[in-house]
């Protein structure tokens, strides 16, 4: 059996292979705790340790131990107390110098491995650490931060691009704007480093196929958005399982079986065009598909003072709980959004209050009957 073989690693070969290779090398430095050592930005930077020097202490004579090995051990027992501290301070010094020039040699070599040969001919001298490595790497690479950012923001523009219909491999688009995200604000585009602003953007590009999900998504993350700590991948996930469901079209020219639920019978028997089903042409059949169609387009567009979505207030489940399906749950973001407006506005509880009146009490026919 052959062994498998391991991924190939990243390359530093052009100036192109900088971003990936970048991101590797920081990775592995600050898991090695070398970040700091190494880091440019840093003015100020820690030096890297050297060998200590081992203490200057007495040892008596007598107190050389042979061991198995023919080196001879010093005993302890025979040495002052102020001596055996100094020799524990070394102890722990030398301890910590292996330890680091043990991830130094780790790190090196694996630059050693991923640069190109003329490049790291140019960059990787002999004479010199880390620090100065990495230096001269990002010197030798060409790496122009302006020209990364102007070829990030282009790509943030073109891909904001507002969509006219949904995607026709969505899976696919959510994972390229995963990575069009996380890239940018790596290469130090601040629109994509701000969740405030991408999002934003993202519902403007998406409004043709995910609709009014990433406004009620709006108010689950509103915390994380409003302190710009969201993560692209909270919004992606929820995109996949969308897709997964088949709640949208994903050719985007038509509304796919489910999406906004039974339809509503039609009154009287009538269809929603042209004549009653019994084969009559009653002028009054008409009038009443003119009116009903007339309250249609009076209410399209409204949204529910209550919880801000598209139906009449009398509709709605959260305020009238007597009318709720039993298909229906709650979303808690639409259920917050509904506590915060009743308890703001006034006008909103009277108009609720009128509602849940029954005819009869508001009829002035009745009060005098009575």
């Amino acid at each position: 059996m052959s062994a498998s073989k391991n991924p190939s690693p990243t390359r530093l070969e052009l100036a192109a292979d900088w971003p990936d290779w970048n991101a590797t090398f920081q990775g592995r430095a600050r898991r090695a705790f070398l970040w700091e050592y190494i880091d440019p930005d840093n003015n100020d930077p820690p030096t890297f340790m050297n060998p200590p020097e081992l203490p200057d202490i007495h040892i008596p004579s007598t107190s050389g131990v042979q061991t198995r090995s023919g080196s001879a051990t010093t005993d302890t027992r025979s040495i002052s107390e102020d001596d055996k501290f100094l020799l524990r301070f070394y102890e722990i010094r030398l301890r910590k110098f292996e330890k680091q020039a043990a991830a130094i040699s780790e790190l090196s070599n694996w630059v050693e491995s991923t640069v190109g040969q003329n490049i790291r001919r140019q960059a990787c001298l002999p004479n010199e650490d880390l620090r100065q490595w990495y230096k001269n790497l990002k010197k030798t690479m060409l790496v122009d931060t302006k020209m990364l950012l102007s070829g990030a923001r282009e790509k943030y523009r073109k891909f904001m691009h507002p969509l006219s219909k949904a995607p026709k491999d969505i899976i696919k688009w959510t994972s390229d704007l995963e990575e069009m995200i996380i890239r940018s604000a790596r290469d130090g585009l601040d629109d994509a480093k701000r969740p405030s602003t991408w999002f934003t953007d993202l519902t403007r590009c998406t409004k043709s196929f995910l609709g009014l999900r990433l406004d009620l998504w709006a108010l689950k993350f509103e915390s994380q958005i409003d302190d710009e700590t969201l993560d692209i991948r909270d919004i992606t996930n929820r995109i996949r399982l969308e897709a997964e469901k088949d709640s949208f079209d994903s050719k985007g020219s038509k509304v796919v079986r489910g999406g906004f639920g039974p339809a509503a019978p039609v009154p009287d028997g009538s269809t929603p065009t042209g004549p009653t089903l019994n084969g009559t042409d009653d002028p009054k059949d008409h009038q009443a598909i003119a009116r009903n169609k007339r309250k249609r387009m009076s209410t399209a567009g409204k949204t529910c003072k209550a919880c801000g979505q598209f139906h009449q207030l009398a509709k709605c489940f959260y305020v009238f709980q007597h009318k709720l399906p039993s298909w229906f749950k709650e979303d808690p973001a639409v259920r917050k959004t509904v506590d915060q407006n009743l308890a703001t506005d006034t006008s909103l509880v009277e108009e609720i209050a009128r509602l849940r009146k029954p005819k009869d009490d508001q009829s002035p026919a009745s009060a005098s009957s009575e």
